[in-house]
């Protein structure tokens, strides 16, 4: 495997316990990549393949990336956040137009790539809007993810001195 590939594994044990919300969560999260797979957007992770096992997805394919956006930002305090929060925008509003919202956007789940991309990573949570994100107790909303996004440029204080 070449060392920019990181296997994002299901947790099968877990199924195999009687734990049916790992396998449902993960067999989900397979579908929010091929739906990606299908038309990519630069600002949100794809995958790269993914490993079967007897019919079952067992492994998802996925890019690393050396630096979240807030590591980059500690390396590098001239990245124009701006840039790479409407970059992340972009990916979100993307993700919003296939039906589906990313409900767990946060600093640690935006990535820059080496072109210096801001990419949005983790769609483990990503789901229709209204349906329930078991694992997160909540429903699935755009409102989820503009929150965040509002809570992110909060956090980095946007629009104040930065370039």
């Amino acid at each position: 495997m070449p060392a920019n590939i990181f296997i994002r594994r299901s947790r099968l044990i877990l199924y195999f316990l009687g734990d049916s919300t790992v396998s449902d969560s993960f067999r989900a999260e397979a579908r929010v990549y091929a739906a990606i797979e299908k038309s990519p957007h630069p600002h949100l992770v794809s995958r790269c393949g993914c490993l079967v096992l007897k019919g079952r997805i067992t492994g998802q394919l996925l890019p690393t990336y050396t630096y979240t956006l807030f590591e980059a930002l500690a390396k590098d305090p001239t990245i124009n956040v701006n840039d790479a929060l409407l970059q992340v925008s972009a990916g979100v509003e993307y993700l919003h137009k296939l039906g589906l919202c990313h409900n767990d956007i946060h600093v640690k789940n935006i990535m820059i790539d080496n072109d210096g991309l801001a990419v949005l990573i983790d769609v483990e949570f990503a789901r229709p809007g209204g349906e329930q994100v078991t694992v997160l107790g909540k429903m699935s909303s755009r409102r989820n993810d503009y929150e965040a996004m509002e809570r992110i440029a909060r956090e980095l204080k946007v629009g104040k001195n930065k370039k």
